[in-house]
């Protein structure tokens, strides 16, 4: 078998081995259940040696962290521009770790954007600052210590800038938050109830989130809400909770022009998502009644090269797809690609936008009271 044919296959059979994956770390639960309680241990006297060392940096703004309890995967992507959105582009700006980027290697903070004008490629700020960058008019900055990030933000842009988001903060301390928010996936909120490595969760403790904001609640029954929100007031008390979905902003061609979604009713399409769950971009097509003729799953922050773009056109081939729908996220990579090998001429290329939605409408007022 050619290496073409090879990671063509294993393309192919990626979501299959994931879950056969899956289940072989269940059956090896009780023989890994020592790893777990390791992990715990080291992660709590982790956790207590940052916030001893804790700076008490006071700055002119507020620090709201975005987080979660898993490992990836639960919306924070979306719930980023949705938040700057509500509290005002105009007075907002982005702190994030900038994954996958040179500078996270070196250990520098950049500025990425300035609302305005990009400073810098995928390659050095990694895909999520860069997306961010493109579709907020606001500041972002990468910084793995958050702290040096803020600092960017106050030197170059108070008193203007009134709320700092910070991306996946959730474990961080560097900066005294005025605000936590953890983000839980409502389809599986806690994944197996297992910490590292048996299950995804970083930790279980919900006790430092000032609220939680769920994703995809949309996609669970009534009841399963119900049990959940009764889990929930167990754990928060008297705390909040916002219930949200994943909406389809729009399908963009080559991320510019609008196009409908009747557009695909007769065209054979594979969708490319190099994000930490794939198949939240089969179940968000499957709403408006769009269902792929493959899927072409890559690791997520995936830096795309050539051999890439040749394994996602053969599989294109191997299932007569004449399109291709991407995410924003994997968009800011592969475009470049795209664009220098026109290999749009025999493949159309399609943007996958999404936002975050609250599921009550009425609950909006409610939200943005928890930030006075």
């Amino acid at each position: 078998m050619s290496g073409k044919k090879a990671i063509l296959c294993f393309a192919m059979l990626k979501p299959k081995l994931t879950n056969i994956l899956e289940q072989a770390r269940s059956g090896l639960l009780y023989f890994l259940l020592p790893l777990e309680y390791l992990y715990r241990f080291l992660f709590f006297i982790d956790q207590a040696i940052k916030k001893y060392c804790a700076p008490n940096t006071a700055y002119p703004f507020k620090i709201i962290s975005v987080g979660n309890l898993t490992v990836g995967g639960t919306g924070k992507s979306v719930v980023i521009p949705f938040l700057a959105k509500m509290l005002g582009v105009e007075y907002s700006a982005v702190v994030m770790r900038g994954y996958g980027g040179t500078q996270e290697r070196a250990n520098q903070p950049m500025l990425v954007s300035d609302g305005n004008q990009l400073f810098c490629s995928v390659a050095v700020a990694g895909d999520e600052a860069v997306m961010h960058a493109i579709h907020l008019a606001c500041p972002v900055v990468v910084s793995a210590q958050r702290r040096h990030g803020c600092d960017i933000i106050n030197n170059l842009f108070s008193p203007r800038i009134r709320y700092v988001l910070l991306d996946d903060a959730y474990q961080h301390h560097s900066v005294k938050k005025d605000q936590e928010i953890v983000l839980l996936d409502a389809r599986r909120p806690f994944d197996n109830g297992h910490c590292l490595p048996l299950g995804r969760l970083r930790e279980k403790d919900l006790s430092r989130a000032c609220f939680v904001m769920l994703t995809h609640g949309d996609q669970i029954s009534i009841a399963q809400r119900e049990a959940l929100q009764i889990q929930l007031q167990k754990q928060l008390g008297a705390k909040p909770f916002f219930w949200g979905k994943h909406a389809i902003d729009g399908l963009y061609h080559n991320n510019e022009e609008v196009v409908s979604p009747a557009f695909f009713a007769d065209k054979k399409f594979v969708i490319v998502a190099g994000i930490g769950k794939p198949v939240n971009v089969e179940q968000t097509l499957k709403k408006i009644n769009l269902t792929a003729s493959a899927v072409c799953a890559f690791p997520n922050h995936t830096p795309y090269r050539e051999r890439d773009l040749e394994t996602i056109c053969a599989q294109a081939q191997v299932v007569g797809a004449t399109a291709i729908i991407t995410t924003t996220k994997d968009w800011v990579k592969l475009a470049p690609l795209v664009l220098r090998q026109q290999l749009k001429a025999c493949l159309s290329w399609y943007v996958l936008r999404v936002e975050y939605q609250l599921l009550d409408e009425t609950d909006r007022a409610r939200l943005r009271k928890q930030f006075n």
